[in-house]
């Protein structure tokens, strides 16, 4: 199963702009953990497992 960036961004509660963050920036720049993405043409599908394990490194509240 995989989602598109507003796909994942709804599922996570979260922008589109947070998510395309997260993919194309470093952690250092953005304070997101990367978010494993693959390019489907000019679209990113990103895995089921990958959006969980990226909302699992985020830190807790």
């Amino acid at each position: 199963m995989a989602y598109t960036i507003s796909e994942a961004a709804e599922l996570a509660g979260t922008s589109v702009s947070r998510i395309q963050k997260a993919i194309h920036g470093s952690e250092a720049a953005t304070g997101l953990p990367t978010l494993r993405a693959r390019r489907l043409g000019r679209r990113y599908a990103i895995l089921a497992k990958d959006l969980e394990a990226w909302l699992e490194s985020l830190p807790e509240a």
